[in-house]
Formats: C-alpha cells, sequence, structure tokens
C-alpha cells in the first residue's frame, strides 16, 4: 500500500528542508566569520613575531661584528705585549 504525499505535505517538507538549510548556511557563515578573525588575529602575531625575530637577527650581526672587532683588537694587544715582553727581557719569538 503504497502513500502518497499530498501537494501540501510536499510543500511543508520542502520548507522544513529550506529553513534547515538555511540554519545550516547561517551557522557556517557565523563559523566562517569567528574563522576569518581567528586568522586575522594569528597573522597579526606571526608579523610581530616576524618584525621581533628580524630585530634579534640584527642585533645577532651586530654583535658578531662588535666581537670579532674585540677579538682583533685582543690580537693587537697579545702582540703588542709580546714585543714589550721581548723588549723587555731580550727574547726573541
Amino acid at each position: 500500500m503504497s502513500r502518497e504525499l499530498t501537494p501540501e505535505q510536499r510543500l511543508t517538507q520542502i520548507e522544513k528542508i529550506l529553513q534547515s538549510a538555511i540554519k545550516l548556511s547561517h551557522s557556517n557563515t557565523e563559523k566562517i566569520e569567528a574563522n576569518t578573525e581567528a586568522i586575522n588575529a594569528l597573522t597579526d602575531r606571526v608579523d610581530r613575531l616576524t618584525i621581533q625575530m628580524a630585530t634579534a637577527t640584527d642585533m645577532f650581526i651586530d654583535s658578531i661584528g662588535v666581537m670579532k672587532e674585540m677579538q682583533n683588537e685582543i690580537k693587537g694587544l697579545q702582540i703588542e705585549n709580546r714585543r714589550i715582553l721581548d723588549h723587555l727581557f731580550g727574547q726573541e719569538s
């Protein structure tokens, strides 16, 4: 015994399906907006961290330059000290 739906029942079913689709669409839109906001916040954080990393890298490179200058100065002082000691004590290296 097959029971066919009346046109009114079909319309009621279609209406329920459409209402569910609209609710789902609104829910998805809200989730997409929330995800977009979260992505934007993360992007901002990554941008700030990138700037901090660049600053730290520049400071590190500057420090290396200063350390190399100090090494050269120390080598120069060691050579000069050796000359002075050689002169004072008459030793040749």
